[in-house]
């Protein structure tokens, strides 16, 4: 096939370890099974960040009140919501 990636290539990056971090969006728990095939490059990910000096970055989605403050979600899915509320964590980290 004669398309490739490198068509879309429009901007040139070199991301250097002075000016980078990685974000790591809603690696949790509760997202673990569908993290499964990707969980492990991402930890590795992690940790080479780590060992590199190069900051970190977590972000997860959470509501201050389930009562409140869920909007939209709260009525579609506030039963599950108040279970999972423990899985809500961020998965386990490794280290250098």
């Amino acid at each position: 096939m004669a398309s490739s990636w490198r068509k879309y290539k429009t901007r040139k990056r070199d991301p250097s370890p002075q000016n980078v971090v990685l974000l790591v969006i809603d690696l949790q728990n509760h997202f673990s099974s569908m993290a499964n095939p990707i969980l492990h490059n991402a930890l590795a990910t992690i940790d080479l960040c780590r060992c590199a000096s190069i900051p970190v970055l977590f972000t997860r989605h959470v509501h201050k009140s389930l009562t409140t403050d869920t909007a939209m979600l709260g009525e579609w899915w506030n039963e599950l919501q108040l279970q999972l509320y423990g899985l809500y964590k961020i998965a386990t980290e490794g280290g250098c």
